[in-house]
């Protein structure tokens, strides 16, 4: 069950037929926040069989399209994941169980925040939407804004990679870097380069070395937050 303050300000809106919908933000448990990813990482897996179905019929080029949205989607779920893990990183700070960063003390508040907050004292719920407003239009992907998230948070970017595997470990930020780029290039310019028009190859072998790079990232980065 996800995080909702006790005596959360009224949000919730009548639809069309009558019925209430919830618009209500959620913090997430440590554990949950793991399933989440665990579970897009399980999606994403399967659809390696997929491909592999493609390429024996000799529709190859079908299976490199989905190799390029494999690697949005595990850009996508790394993003996600750190989003959701800030939210709760920040609740747990405000709520003193979670050592208080520095980043976490300059962090600037809307003062409209802050009167919703002093109206509302015996909820946290305040301080959670406002959280989840400015870390929802914020991108951490590629090294510099993930190690800047998680200095935020408290984790050293640097002793994530420390704990990783030997493999992982010497890709370390080049391969966040390059990754974010790859995503970037098939987003925006459908995977073709700038200089040549010409789409870059892809294969399963990219993929999965991707996939078990961030999985592991992600492995380490929650090792540590669980003995927060």
């Amino acid at each position: 069950m996800g995080y909702r303050a006790s005596s959360v300000p009224s949000r919730v809106e009548k639809a069309r037929n009558g019925k209430e919908t919830s618009n209500l933000i959620v913090s997430f448990p440590l554990q949950q926040i793991e399933q989440h990813f665990k579970e897009t990482f399980k999606d994403i897996k399967k659809q390696f069989s997929v491909c592999s179905k493609l390429e024996a019929e000799g529709r190859s080029l079908e299976a490199k399209d989905i190799y390029r949205l494999l690697i949005v989607y595990i850009e996508g779920a790394l993003d996600f994941y750190l989003h959701e893990l800030s939210k709760y990183a920040f609740l747990k700070m405000f709520e003193g169980k979670w050592d208080k960063t520095t980043g976490y003390k300059l962090f600037k508040i809307d003062m409209q925040a802050v009167e919703i907050g002093l109206k509302n004292k015996e909820s946290n719920y305040w301080l959670l939407e406002h959280v989840n407003d400015v870390f929802s239009f914020q991108t951490y992907e590629g090294s510099r804004k993930i190690s800047m998230q998680l200095d935020l948070i408290g984790i050293n970017f640097s002793n994530v990679f420390g704990k990783m595997s030997k493999v992982n470990k010497k890709a370390s930020s080049k391969m966040l870097d390059d990754l974010f780029a790859r995503r970037n290039q098939i987003v925006h310019q459908t995977d073709r380069k700038h200089s040549s028009a010409q789409k870059e190859d892809i294969d399963k072998n990219y993929v999965q070395d991707a996939l078990n790079f961030i999985e592991n990232f992600v492995e380490v980065i929650h090792m540590i937050a669980k003995t927060k």
